[in-house]
């Protein structure tokens, strides 16, 4: 049932896109960190790439890894109809506010006031499994539409930016992530 694949083909491609969420998993000297992210946040550029942007949180694992080591895996699993495990295996960078590539990749989105990361990310291996021990299950509600976004539009750009550095500098090892003064 699994496969293992260099690329991703059409129909891997179109079962990404039907995901309301995904999981991004990163490790350096330290925890092991897995995220959900959600929303509209991922972009596929190419059979071997995509981006995909980090909202404004409680913390900032996945920069502060991808700072020490760039390796990224994503996985994406279909909670409705036929069920599919889908890992994307590959290395990541972080484009941060302010960085000369951020308004091309921000420009794909849109403005929003929760982003805080974009990362490019490039993989080499594609393996799917069959997912049958994820349940089926309903979406209900994008919680960053109706909560995240709306908290973080209130707020001007400089409270954003304090929130970050009070939050956002440090990981859960007290090692740094990529917020800084230079993302005001």
């Amino acid at each position: 049932m699994g496969m293992k694949l260099e690329k991703l083909t059409s129909a891997i491609e179109e079962k990404i896109k039907e995901q309301p969420m995904f999981f991004v998993a990163t490790a350096a000297d330290g925890r092991v960190n897995m995220s959900p992210k959600g929303l509209d946040s991922l972009r596929i550029l190419s059979p071997n790439q995509l981006v995909w942007y980090n909202f404004t949180g409680s913390g900032n694992e996945t920069a502060s890894h991808i700072m020490q080591n760039n390796r990224m895996t994503l996985l994406f699993v279909t909670f409705k109809g036929a069920p599919m495990n889908i890992r994307l295996f590959g290395t990541a960078r972080s484009l941060s506010k302010g960085s000369d590539q951020w308004n091309k990749y921000e420009e794909m989105f849109g403005a929003n006031p929760a982003m805080r990361q974009i990362f490019l990310f490039d993989f080499d291996l594609v393996h799917t499994s069959c997912g049958f021990s994820a349940p089926e299950m309903e979406l209900i509600a994008p919680r960053a539409e109706n909560r995240l976004i709306p908290h973080f539009a209130k707020m001007t750009d400089e409270e954003i930016h304090a929130y970050q550095l009070r939050k956002n500098t440090i990981n859960l090892d007290g090692q740094d992530t990529d917020i800084s003064t230079k993302n005001n």
